[in-house]
């Protein structure tokens, strides 16, 4: 076979050579001109870079918007059930009684008998209702918080109850079965601010003051909005909001000079490629023509190829001095994975020698969990000659020469070179994006923590504490933890939570475990130098042979926080033995997670400790009512006993027209003897008159006794009928001190039922004879004090008139009527005008206590003309009267 001579030779090596460098050439040249070369093409890239990053910032600043409104939404279902509670207990209760002061002035709106009562010791106290009591606390909020709580009803009792157009559109949407109002509103007065409103519905004890408004059990009566300031809510994202906005403004800029450095260093290796290629190509061209124009120069041809082979030299110079030069690490691999070149940035990235990597296999650089995996894929390669990953952009994890990880990306191309084919990888570092990222899911996670604590109000403070150390272990992704409490001087840890692991491994079993802090050595000095501590390296920690405690695991890094209040360190968690080491990023984050917490378990005990004010405060209304009706029973006791002294002159009155009558009549049976008329018929006829005589004193005895036998039971009784037995007790006494008694019935009686009541007859009548005794001796003392004593006559009217569903009684009499003065006291215990030992003043608070407590009626007083004049206000509720079971 004939060798080659060297012109073929030299000229199919420029054949080849020219065509590669065309084939180049036109790839360069149409990707430049048309994609890179014009610096107007930049302009689009910076805007879609700027576009992603709006995008983010958008998408950021709605999530804590989004937040701030869930926040804000939960404050007001909290403070709406809080006074939900509040009201309950209040109508559970009937209502409240306080002192009457300047702020504290009765309810006009509460129409209900026993509104304004006075105590034992004259105190005037007034009934608070739900309503009125919501109002208070809507003032004291307003004044200490900016809070704003307004009852509202389409049915308003009060006029400043009527709803406003929010709260309007609220309610109806409530009848159309909505169960809750929430908006952000521009206030006027005060910027905007968060209205939230849920529907009251009537219970049972709201039915004592809303039944006559005809609602019903579960109706929808109105409602409560809560205005809450939005301005402090915003204020507290605001920080993070600023932070968002200067993070996103910084990765634009970032962003955008990156693509500026890697379009301009495309551009230049582009113009130096073009440069290359359009004298490679002149010098060829004339090359060539000059080989098949001149064999016979030969030699000179030699030295021109040398100067080509320089100008190659030159160019790959040149090249390898632009992938030098650019950021991003560039490898390339041969079929079996050794390194054969690499840039100063992978020296840099991955902490080797561009000598000490060459030559070496690239699992050098990989995690060993990545090793068999490249293996089995080149070996796949080498038999199917598919390679997966070629042309796409793969997140992995690379290895420095410590052994540290750190997260990558790399884009990955194959190339041929005769029959051997390479690998060029382009490998970035995107530890700074994944820290975004990670730092943007830490966010989330303890938002999402954050909002389930907040939901855990029925939770115990340990199922609270065992919740933020298993959430506080995944947002830091450690493996073991505790948390616990420092007591009030900081001078005691008690341990209150432990992670599962730790559970299983430590010796400690039972908790709470309290500690002395002088004993715990690291904890005591946290607590003494108000510092956090992270460690990374546990093995060399100075504090290692400072922990004293017996029974913790072994660890390997640890972070402990220390959480403050005013100052003080109220408890500590310690989180350890995370794969990686931990940063400014967990501290952050399980600080704000443990304040959060805090914040919650504080608030939760402010609800308990109130819980329990409010249980001390039953015990003491029920002590009080207790010992109240202790004191009315001896009070009604008292009131009998002086009734009991004006009854027996009573039955003295009554009893002495008979005794005369029967001693008349045993003096005429002696002279009937004397004169022979004592006979069969006139022995008769006087048995018959004395017995006539004695059955009315038994019968004035049955019922004098009658009268001191207590209601025990309410019945119905005829109003009329039982003053009139009253009268006929106390009649001969009034007609003894020349008093005229006058019962008038002012209305026209159908029916006998039209004056009857449900009440307590008995103690009715003790009601009456108080008041006609009072207006007795008032007209007898008036009577002294007059100068026309002689023509003057005592007089006693009483008038039972109906009116709708109530009946009146007015007593009225012309004793001189009461001093304005006392007018105000005259049912006050104890409290008296006549002189010492002829008025126990008990008689009519009685006879109001009766009335009012007992009987659900009014008794007042006024001055008349010439005297004074009491009236009874009775309810009169017929079907009340039907529906009674009196042996209830």
């Amino acid at each position: 076979m004939r060798p080659l001579s060297p012109l073929s030779v030299e000229t199919g090596l420029a054949q080849m050579l020219y065509y590669i460098v065309n084939f180049k050439a036109f790839l360069s040249r149409f990707y430049s001109e048309k994609y890179i070369f014009p610096k107007k093409i930049w302009i689009l890239y910076i805007a879609l870079w700027s576009i992603i990053v709006a995008i983010s910032l958008i998408w950021n600043l709605s999530s804590l918007n989004k937040y701030v409104f869930d926040m804000a939404e939960a404050s007001g279902k909290s403070m709406f059930s809080l006074i939900q509670l509040t009201r309950l207990w209040n109508a559970q209760h009937s209502g409240v009684y306080t002192e009457i002061t300047a702020k504290n002035q009765p309810n006009p709106y509460l129409d209900i008998p026993d509104r304004d009562v006075a105590t034992t010791s004259g105190k005037m106290l007034t009934k608070i209702n739900p309503a009125y009591m919501t109002r208070q606390i809507s003032e004291i909020a307003k004044k200490s918080k900016g809070i704003h709580f307004h009852i509202t009803s389409l049915r308003p009792i009060r006029p400043q109850n009527k709803p406003d157009q929010w709260e309007d559109r609220a309610l109806r949407a409530f009848e159309n079965g909505k169960d809750k109002a929430f908006d952000l509103l521009d206030d006027t007065g005060s910027g905007k601010v968060f209205r939230y409103m849920e529907p009251l519905r009537v219970q049972q004890p709201c039915l004592t003051c809303h039944q006559k408004q005809g609602y019903k059990i579960d109706d929808i009566r109105g409602g409560i909005s809560i205005t809450i300031p939005a301005k402090p809510i915003f204020e507290l994202i605001k920080p993070q909001s600023n932070n968002t906005i200067i993070l996103h403004i910084c990765i634009l800029l970032l962003g955008a000079a990156s693509i500026l450095l890697v379009l301009h260093n495309i551009r230049l290796r582009i113009l130096i490629l073009k440069d290359i290629n359009e004298r490679q190509e002149a010098v060829i061209e004339q090359r060539t023509s000059e080989l098949i124009a001149a064999n016979n120069q030969l030699k000179d041809e030699i030295d021109k190829q040398r100067r080509t082979e320089t100008i190659l030299r030159e160019s790959e110079v040149r090249l390898s001095a632009i992938t030098q030069s650019a950021l991003e690490a560039i490898i390339t691999i041969d079929n079996n994975g050794k390194i054969i070149s690499c840039n100063n940035s992978t020296s840099n990235l991955f902490d080797y020698s561009v000598d000490e990597l060459v030559g070496k296999n690239v699992v050098t650089l990989m995690p060993s969990r990545y090793k068999e995996r490249h293996n089995a894929a080149l070996k796949r390669f080498k038999s199917t000659g598919v390679y997966n990953i070629i042309g796409k952009k793969v997140e992995l994890y690379g290895q420095k020469k410590d052994g540290s990880e750190f997260p990558i990306e790399i884009s990955l191309s194959k190339w041929e070179a005769g029959e051997a084919y390479y690998f060029t990888g382009i490998i970035s570092d995107i530890s700074e994006r994944k820290m975004t990222e990670e730092l943007k899911l830490l966010n989330e996670v303890r938002l999402e923590t954050l909002v389930t604590l907040s939901q855990m109000t029925e939770s115990t403070t340990q199922e609270i504490l065992d919740f933020v150390l298993e959430e506080s272990i995944k947002l830091s992704s450690s493996k073991v933890g505790f948390l616990g409490f420092v007591n009030e001087g900081e001078t005691e840890f008690t341990t209150m939570a432990w992670s599962n692991s730790v559970r299983q491994e430590c010796m400690q079993k039972e908790l709470p475990e309290d500690f002395l802090a002088r004993h715990t050595g690291l904890l005591n000095h946290i607590m003494q130098k108000r510092q956090t501590i992270m460690v990374n390296d546990f093995g060399n920690f100075e504090f290692k042979k400072n922990i004293n405690l017996q029974w913790h695991v072994e660890l390997t890094r640890l972070m402990i926080i220390p959480v403050y209040d005013s100052n003080k360190v109220v408890a500590i968690i310690a989180v350890g033995n995370k794969k990686v080491e931990y940063n400014i990023t967990d501290l952050r984050q399980l600080t704000l997670l443990m304040n959060g917490m805090w914040q919650h378990i504080e608030r939760k005990r402010a609800v308990e400790k109130l819980n329990e004010l409010n249980r001390s405060l039953e015990r003491r209304v029920e002590e009080e009512i207790k010992n109240r009706r202790q004191k009315e029973q001896m009070l009604i006791q008292q009131s009998k006993m002086a009734a009991m002294g004006e009854m027996l002159g009573a039955i003295a009155h009554q009893w002495r027209q008979p005794l005369n009558v029967i001693g008349l009549m045993i003096q005429d049976i002696a002279d009937a003897y004397e004169f022979g008329e004592l006979d069969k018929t006139y022995i008769d006829d006087t048995i018959q008159k004395s017995m006539e005589q004695v059955m009315y004193m038994s019968n004035t005895i049955d019922d004098f006794r009658n009268f001191f036998i207590p209601s025990k039971n309410k019945v119905i009784f005829n109003v009329k009928d039982n003053i009139e037995e009253v009268l006929a007790l106390i009649d001969k006494q009034l007609r003894n001190n020349n008093i005229a008694i006058i019962l008038n019935n002012d209305m026209v009686v159908t029916q006998k039922q039209d004056l009857d009541v449900l009440g307590y007859p008995n103690e009715f009548k003790q009601v009456v004879i108080n008041i006609i005794n009072n207006s007795k001796d008032a007209i007898i003392e008036h009577k002294r004090n007059i100068k026309s004593s002689e023509t003057y006559t005592g007089r006693i009217a009483i008038k039972v008139i109906r009116q709708k569903d109530s009946l009146i009684i007015a007593i009225s009499d012309n004793g001189g009527g009461i001093k304005e003065e006392v007018l105000d006291r005259i049912f006050e215990p104890y409290f008296t005008t006549k002189e010492v030992n002829k008025g126990t003043g008990i008689g009519l608070y009685m006879a109001k206590t009766i009335i009012e407590d007992s009987m659900e009626g009014r008794l007042s007083v006024t001055n008349i003309e010439d005297g004074a004049m009491f009236t009874i206000r009775l309810r009169q509720d017929h079907k009340k009267c039907l529906n009674h079971d009196l042996t209830d």
